[in-house]
């Protein structure tokens, strides 16, 4: 349990500082926090499906607007060197005055967990 804990602050950490980016637009700060084979799942969208994919994706949505992330971890499941983070996050956009959401992407702020 111990260890799990460990592995829990390390998360919460590296939720602050994505956080931070995400609202900075600084991707090449948030991939990094990724393995090289991540998967993420934005929402409204096909998974994402590596760091290049990452950032190609979050390159182009940061144009759209200013992305606000609440990350929540509510659990952290460690077994040797693999760790697990299930959570939920809550995401808002506020759009730029001269973007318009991309065509066929759907609206409105997003929550999830996993």
């Amino acid at each position: 349990m111990a260890e799990a804990d460990a592995v829990r602050k390390i998360i919460d950490r590296h939720n602050v500082d994505l956080s931070k980016w995400y609202a900075a637009g600084d991707i090449d700060a948030v991939v990094q926090v990724f393995a090289e084979d991540c998967w993420q799942m934005p929402p409204h969208s096909e998974p994402l499906v590596g760091r290049t994919a990452v950032r190609e994706f979050w390159k182009q949505a940061v144009q759209w607007g200013k992305w606000q992330f609440t990350l929540e971890t509510q659990d952290v499941f460690v077994s040797g060197p693999i760790a697990v983070e299930r959570g939920k996050y809550i995401l808002a956009r506020l759009a730029a005055a001269d973007r318009r959401w991309p065509a066929g992407a759907r609206r409105g702020a997003a929550s999830g967990s996993g």
